[in-house]
């Protein structure tokens, strides 16, 4: 299921047109990532949920890896972890971890530092994102660290 903020691209169309299991949500305007992140959890509907940002940041080749890790290591969620070496400006990545620390301490949750928006989900546990949790503004790296459940890092 791909969530498209605009027109969706011919590589999603290409995509689908090759694989009849892959969606495509095509939203109206560009309501932002987390919106979009949302409609596709809504609308997905296989056994896993493959959650990547559409510019492609994170190399979507890794996706068999991470289908193998959540069947053999029985995880419910393998989310993306960034290794020291990747492309980011070291004030970005900075500000991102003094960011997790004060919400990792106002929350209670643990959000795992260096964790990008990359992950995959079994389906029952991105069913937890549906309507009767909605957020007005919502922060996806914060809710999928909420769900719970046994979470596995897998290097990018």
């Amino acid at each position: 299921m791909m969530a498209a903020a605009t027109t969706p691209s011919s590589c999603c169309n290409a995509l689908k047109a090759a694989d009849p299991t892959i969606g495509i949500v095509d939203l109206s305007r560009n309501f932002g990532k987390e919106i979009a992140l949302t409609a596709g959890l809504d609308y997905a509907r296989g056994d896993v949920v493959v959650v990547i940002d559409a510019d492609l940041q994170h190399p979507p080749e890794l996706i068999p890896q991470f289908i193998t890790r959540w069947q053999e290591e029985d995880a419910e969620v393998v989310y993306g972890k960034r290794g020291v070496a990747v492309g980011r400006e070291p004030r970005k990545k900075g500000t991102s971890r003094a960011f997790l620390r004060v919400i990792n301490s106002l929350s209670g949750e643990l959000i795992p530092v260096d964790a990008g928006d990359f992950r995959i989900l079994s389906r029952p546990r991105g069913r937890r994102f549906g309507p009767g949790s909605r957020a007005t503004h919502r922060y996806m790296k914060g809710l999928f660290a909420w769900i719970g459940y046994r979470q596995n890092p897998n290097a990018l």
